[in-house]
C-alpha cells in the first residue's frame, strides 16, 4: 500500500504541469474559447468537489488516531452539509456581486476546511474545519451555476450544466480512490498536498475563465 500511495505523490508534480500548460494555453478561435470555458468551469468544479468527497474518509483517518465515536463522525459529517443551508445567502451575494468573486475563494476555503480536518488533534477542531469547509462548498456553488448557466447561452444551456455537473461529480467520485491510498500510508495529515495542489490550480482555472465570464454574466 506504502508503494501504491508513494506513486501517487511521484506522479503529482506531472499532473500539475501537464494541468498548467492546459490552463495557459491560448486557443485562436473564438468558438472554441467558448466552448473550453464550460470544460475550465467544470474543472474547478472538479477541484471544490474533490474535497466535499473527501470528508468520510478523513473523517476515517481521524478515527484511527483519535478514536472518534460513531456520534462525533455522524456530527461533523452532518456539520459539513448542514451549513448548505446558506447557499440562499451566497446566491443573493452572487447576484449582486460578479461571480466569479466567490467562486475562487470558495472553492479554497472548502479545501482549507478539510485540512483543518486533517492537521486536528481534536474533535473540536474536526467539528471547525468542518464547518469552514461546508462554508466554501456553500459559497463556491451559486455563483458557479450561475456562471454555467451563463456560458452555455441560449442553445447549450444543458450542455454546460452537463458538463459543470460531471466535473463536479468526478471529482466527488475519485477523491475517495486516491486518497484512499495516500491517506492509509501517511494518515490524515496526507491531505496536506492535495489542498496545495488545490491552492495552485483553481487560481489558473479562474484567470483563465475571466476573460469568458466578463462578457457572459
Amino acid at each position: 500500500m506504502f508503494h501504491a500511495s508513494s506513486a501517487v505523490y511521484s506522479y503529482i508534480p506531472i499532473l500539475v504541469e501537464r494541468l498548467k500548460r492546459l490552463t495557459t494555453a491560448t486557443d485562436t478561435h473564438p468558438n472554441v474559447i467558448s466552448k473550453n470555458a464550460v470544460r475550465w468551469l467544470g474543472l474547478s468544479h472538479f477541484a471544490n468537489d474533490f474535497f466535499s468527497g473527501l470528508i468520510g474518509i478523513l473523517l476515517a483517518a481521524q478515527d484511527d488516531v483519535l478514536h472518534l465515536s460513531n456520534s462525533q463522525i455522524g456530527l461533523a459529517t452532518g456539520l459539513f452539509y448542514l451549513v448548505s443551508i446558506s447557499q440562499p445567502v451566497f446566491g443573493w451575494l452572487s447576484d449582486h456581486i460578479k461571480n466569479r468573486a466567490l467562486m475562487l475563494p470558495g472553492a479554497m476555503v472548502t479545501a482549507v476546511g478539510l485540512l483543518i480536518c486533517g492537521l486536528a488533534d481534536s474533535f473540536t477542531l474536526i467539528a471547525l474545519g468542518a464547518l469552514v469547509g461546508g462554508i466554501g462548498n456553500a459559497m463556491f456553488h451559486p455563483g458557479a451555476l450561475a456562471s454555467a448557466r451563463a456560458l452555455g447561452g441560449e442553445k447549450s444551456k444543458g450542455r454546460s450544466f452537463g458538463l459543470f455537473m460531471f466535473g463536479g461529480n468526478g471529482g466527488f467520485a475519485i477523491s475517495p480512490l486516491i486518497a484512499g491510498y495516500v491517506l492509509e500510508a501517511y494518515g490524515p495529515k496526507g491531505i496536506a498536498p492535495f489542498v496545495l495542489i488545490n491552492f495552485f490550480l483553481v487560481p489558473l482555472i479562474i484567470m483563465r475563465l475571466n476573460p469568458n465570464l466578463q462578457s457572459a454574466t
